[in-house]
């Protein structure tokens, strides 16, 4: 090949898009370095799973930082939940036949906050808020075993409004720590000496009158709904 071919296609091959010429290329999708990173981290923590050198000791790596993420208010709630057991809420429902179309009013009134002892429980909505988001607590379709302890819920300002301006009904609910709740509770709490002012155990010292076994009503359970 003379020269002046060789000079030639020196300066047609980058016009072209030679081999060594990557101008042409597809440009990563937005996103995908990230995507990329993630799933090697995902990688990582599967190839740790078999090594039992990096096992966690029974204590989840996630307690240190969901503590950072708690206000005091917020640990007194878990503390109170660990040990008095699930705590009655209700929401308040336009009444409706069989409940067709309700519409809810007010949700999640209770008592928690006041009962855990927070210094704003005005904030109580907020609290558990962050604390259903961190895993911590769970807002139950189940009610309390006794269902005499929604009365005091019912007079609370913001549902008693309701209740006596509009045709509305009382949905029994409840609220309680998760099992990853009751574990972290375990974990990051020292509850001895702690009887959650009182309501460790519920004994209301019912006087049965007449026939039948009397119902006991004990850490919020009850074996008999005849014991009034």
């Amino acid at each position: 090949m003379t020269d002046g071919v060789r000079t030639v296609k020196q300066l047609v091959v980058p016009v072209l898009g030679g081999d060594d010429d990557d101008t042409d290329q597809p440009e990563p999708a937005p996103g995908a370095s990230e995507t990329a990173e993630l799933r090697a981290s995902g990688a990582a923590l599967i190839a740790a799973s078999h090594r039992p050198d990096d096992q966690a000791g029974g204590v989840h790596r996630a307690f240190a930082r969901i503590l950072d993420e708690l206000v005091p208010d917020e640990a007194r709630i878990v503390r109170f939940l660990a040990v008095a057991g699930p705590q009655p809420s209700i929401d308040v429902r336009t009444k409706s036949l069989f409940q067709i179309g309700s519409r809810r009013l007010v949700s999640g009134v209770s008592l928690v906050a006041e009962m855990a002892g927070c210094r704003e429980g005005e904030r109580d909505r907020y609290y558990l808020a962050n604390l259903h988001r961190l895993g911590l607590v769970t807002f139950s379709a189940e009610p309390v075993d006794d269902f005499r302890r929604y009365a005091l819920l019912e007079v609370q300002e913001e549902a008693l409004h309701v209740l006596e301006t509009t045709k509305s009904i009382s949905v029994y609910r409840s609220i309680c720590l998760s099992a990853f709740g009751l574990e972290f509770a375990a974990v990051c709490f020292d509850t001895a000496g702690y009887d959650a002012g009182g309501w460790q155990t519920y004994n209301r010292g019912d006087k049965m009158i007449g026939k039948g076994p009397p119902g006991r009503y004990d850490s919020g359970t009850s074996t008999d709904s005849t014991g009034a």
